[in-house]
């Protein structure tokens, strides 16, 4: 009866700490995010056999600059194969925490293995409640955003694929 008890006690404890650990991270989680930008990436124009192979897109807070190692996205979407994805579309994510100044760090790797990049200042945005789900919006006119287009026409060493 005793052996009982004391398992009672430790089954407790552990249920107070598992509900206070599902706390915590819920609270520090902060607020859902929800798609700030969509992004579509040109490949550049290099000619003759040369193709995209892969890209990607990536939301950073602050505004644009050149990104190095160890630059954290506040949204990175997933890397395309771009020999079979028909656009390199990406919907990238943020929430009211991450700020209200963004930018669009966009990269293609060619078929030379040469590697196109560059960084596109997007216009202040703010999330506005729309009925249960938070939107962004132009902080300016209250429009949501357009797609954004990123023209890759720079090689560049990308510091998240070294």
């Amino acid at each position: 009866m005793r052996s009982l008890g004391k398992l009672g006690i430790v089954a407790g404890l552990f249920v107070l700490f598992a509900v206070s650990v599902w706390a915590l991270s819920s609270w520090r989680a902060g607020a859902e995010k929800s798609e700030a930008v969509v992004v579509v990436v040109d490949p550049p124009n290099v000619g003759g056999d040369v193709i995209p192979l892969r890209g990607r897109a990536s939301l950073f807070s602050g505004p644009a600059r050149e990104v190095k190692e160890g630059d954290t996205a506040v949204d990175d979407a997933e890397e395309v194969n771009l020999e079979t994805a028909e656009e390199p579309r990406f919907e990238l994510n943020a929430d009211s925490d991450d700020g209200s100044t963004f930018f669009v760090y966009a990269w293609m790797e060619m078929s030379n293995y040469d590697i196109y990049c560059d960084s596109i200042a997007l216009p202040r945005i703010r999330s506005v409640k729309d009925g249960d789900t938070q939107r962004w919006v132009n902080a300016e006119t209250g429009e949501p955003l357009e797609t954004v287009h990123v023209a890759l026409r720079k090689k560049c060493h990308d510091p998240q694929t070294s």
